[in-house]
């Protein structure tokens, strides 16, 4: 079974707690990524500034997982989305 990463790199840091975003440095910024393993499919935003991480479970018959990550990155990500990845391995 294919495992999937689709990362997104924001240009902000962020934190969930104070509800708070600042400019991302190189060393510090927060991202968006869907993750295919298993026949699981899962979102992870990771915060940057608390270091907090908030993972959900989507629905496991999810087809285009990359399709739906680009549209659901885009529409909440889209204005500060730096760079994406896509990883496949057989």
């Amino acid at each position: 079974m294919k495992t999937s990463l689709i990362l997104f790199c924001l240009s902000i840091q962020s934190s969930y707690s104070e509800n708070l975003e600042i400019p991302a440095t190189q060393a510090a910024f927060d991202t968006v990524q869907f993750y295919r393993a298993n026949g699981m499919n899962w979102c992870v935003k990771i915060y940057a500034k608390d270091q907090d991480v908030h993972i959900c479970s989507l629905d496991p018959d999810i087809i285009d997982l990359i399709t739906l990550a680009r549209a659901d990155t885009e529409t909440y990500y889209g204005d500060v989305v730096r760079e994406g990845y896509i990883i496949e391995t057989e």
